[in-house]
């Protein structure tokens, strides 16, 4: 989320933004209360009973996206490379707060794919929202992945007891076709919310298969002190330690009131001093929690990237400047030793400057059925130069324990270019992509969603990303940074600075 939106929608239910719902489609029971969930009907242009407006766009009002229907008869929506604005298709629904209801629905993608700066929406939903407007409850399935067959899809979710709207949503805002029919909701048997969080981590948790989790055996340990709670913030006590048990660095508990309580930590030994480093630099600039750049004294670039934040548009444009700004050195190091993630759009931003041609970095599967290892691989993701003349020369990337989630993208972007040597140690080996489930009692509690792997297929969790050259952090200063030094000098071919010299 890199790039502005429209402020009202981007924000909220762009991360929402992921649902499609309707029905009186035939053969679904005349309960359904989602009207023309067919999409037989059509009036200029748009599906009788559903409401179609721009859920974001991507710095342009045109062109749209394509809204149509299809035989099938389906609802079709389509975009590409040029698309700008990108349609959303909704429809408000009469469910009672604090109801469960079930959603239905079938779909079929062909060739969804991010490119530039796309938004990564693909999916149907329902979504709930407060007298206030604010997002209080959402649930929806991920459906990049190519199908040939219509696919079926089932969602249930609890309307939380504030809840003052609820709608049925589709939306895509990349590159490629989503096609649906065949959307029912109907009212469904009451579930608790132990019960919903359960259900839902049996069936979207991404690490399931590999981690070995029985579901069985570890709700059960927690399910009497779960359902006997009488608070959200017994309950959230009483669920903690299960989630803790899954050993996830993306598995976090969203309280009502905003409040995360995370369940997993993992400690780690850094390889890293970056007052140290900043002391051997000339021409030192910092960019607040981007990090910070300069010079070594034998004239080499760096770049010190702490945290990839989505939003500062202008910070990143001063980074981005005084980044190839130093184009004219010898060689190049890029320190992500203590990079904590955020958004992988902007590492891609970043990485872009080193690169001479797209590369493919990583790829990525999702839970695509009932069992643990039915997973289906999504789009590869790609990275491309980001400005005319990229840096080419030797690069030196250092990498650490410290470098976790989106971090560990820029990592692999990195990784894939060769004139860069990845040096250090180990990343830590946690990337989820994770999403929220909302819980009847007003809880979220967020999940990976994705196994995050290297393009050979290798998964990155509890295994990280490994250094080409591995150094033993030990010693006065920062060693690791000091050897990653000399190995570029060797590979430039510059001679050590001279004594009495700075670094």
């Amino acid at each position: 989320m890199k790039h502005r939106s429209r402020a009202p929608i981007a924000a909220a239910m762009l991360a929402a933004v992921h649902f499609v719902l309707a029905s009186g489609a035939r053969g679904l029971g005349a309960e359904s209360l989602v009207a023309n969930g067919s999409f037989e009907e059509w009036t200029d242009g748009h599906p009788d009973g559903w409401k179609v407006d721009v859920g974001a766009m991507n710095g342009a009002e045109q062109p749209k996206s394509e809204v149509k229907p299809i035989k099938g008869p389906a609802l079709m929506l389509r975009g590409d490379a040029s698309t700008m604005a990108w349609h959303a298709v909704s429809q408000e629904i009469p469910a009672r707060p604090g109801a469960s209801y079930r959603l239905t629905f079938e779909s079929r993608t062909r060739d969804v794919q991010r490119e530039g700066r796309q938004y990564d929406n693909c999916y149907v939903g329902i979504v709930s929202v407060d007298k206030a407007g604010r997002l209080v409850g959402r649930k929806h399935d991920d459906v990049s992945a190519d199908t040939k067959d219509w696919t079926k899809h089932r969602i249930v979710f609890a309307v939380p007891e504030n809840a003052e709207s609820t709608k049925v949503l589709i939306f895509l805002s990349k590159t490629g076709i989503l096609g649906v029919r065949n959307v029912g909701l109907r009212e469904a048997t009451p579930i608790d919310p132990f019960a919903a969080l359960v259900d839902s981590l049996r069936n979207h948790y991404s690490f399931a298969a590999l981690k070995g989790i029985d579901w069985d055996d570890l709700s059960a340990r927690y399910r009497d002190d779960a359902r006997s709670a009488r608070t959200v913030e017994d309950f959230a006590a009483a669920i903690r330690g299960m989630l803790a048990e899954l050993e996830d660095l993306h598995v976090w508990i969203e309280m009502p009131d905003g409040k995360r309580v995370h369940p997993y930590s993992s400690g780690y030994r850094a390889n890293s001093d970056h007052g140290a480093v900043a002391a051997k630099l000339d021409s030192l600039q910092r960019f607040g929690p981007l990090g910070f750049a300069g010079r070594t004294a034998d004239g080499f670039g760096v770049l010190v990237s702490n945290a990839l934040p989505p939003e500062d548009d202008d910070l990143y444009e001063r980074l981005i400047g005084a980044t190839t700004a130093m184009f004219d050195a010898p060689g190049f190091l890029v320190d992500l030793r203590t990079n904590g993630g955020g958004s992988e759009p902007r590492a891609r931003q970043i990485a872009g400057l080193f690169a001479e041609e797209r590369a493919l970095y990583a790829r990525s599967k999702r839970r695509a059925g009932p069992n643990a290892d039915d997973l289906l691989e999504s789009p590869p993701r790609y990275f491309a130069p980001t400005v005319a003349e990229p840096f080419t020369r030797p690069v030196i990337c250092l990498v650490g324990p410290g470098c976790v989630s989106s971090g560990e993208g820029f990592a692999l972007m990195m990784k894939a270019l060769d004139h860069v040597t990845l040096v250090g140690r180990p990343t830590r080996g946690a990337s989820g992509n994770p999403q929220a489930v909302t819980l009847s009692n007003g809880v979220k509690v967020w999940f990976s969603r994705w196994v995050s792997m290297e393009p050979d297929g290798t998964p990155i969790e509890g295994r990280g990303i490994l250094p080409d050259v591995e150094v033993e952090h030990a010693g006065a200063g920062d060693p690791t940074f000091d050897r990653a030094v000399e190995i570029l000098r060797r590979k430039a071919g510059v001679a050590p600075a001279v004594p009495g010299s700075r670094g």
